[in-house]
């Protein structure tokens, strides 16, 4: 099982209803797409909240993430300008991906199934 996270940073989307968000990442936890799920908030520098899932099919958990809290009318956008999303690699965090950052400047990596897309057992 591998593990994907959101982090949302509320202070990068002004009137950001986290509250909203949160019920949208607990639709896609509550598929079975996901074995386990964690989230949580905390405060560094800024306020933050960690929204972490564990899956088997990690390019799967992904496109729906992207499609049903990216993509969402009301949320999406602003989650879009206020998160990063980062999924375990072949060697756990060692060799993280980076999925979406806030800033679009940076690259990202892309999952597809020849890679760590799919767990195999």
């Amino acid at each position: 099982m591998k593990a994907l996270s959101i982090q949302v940073q509320p202070h990068r989307a002004p009137g950001l209803d986290i509250e909203g968000v949160r019920a949208l990442m607990v639709r896609v936890a509550s598929t079975p797409l996901v074995e386990r799920s964690h989230f949580e908030d905390g405060h560094d520098a800024v306020r933050y909240f960690n929204f972490t899932f564990g899956t088997r099919d990690l390019k799967a958990l992904w496109d729906a993430l992207r499609q049903q809290v990216y993509g969402d009318p009301t949320f999406g956008e602003s989650v879009s300008r206020s998160s990063i999303a980062t999924c375990e690699g072949s060697q756990g965090w060692d060799d993280y991906m980076l999925l979406h950052h806030f800033d679009p400047g940076i690259p990202c990596d892309e999952l597809d199934s020849t890679q760590d897309g799919r767990e195999r057992n």
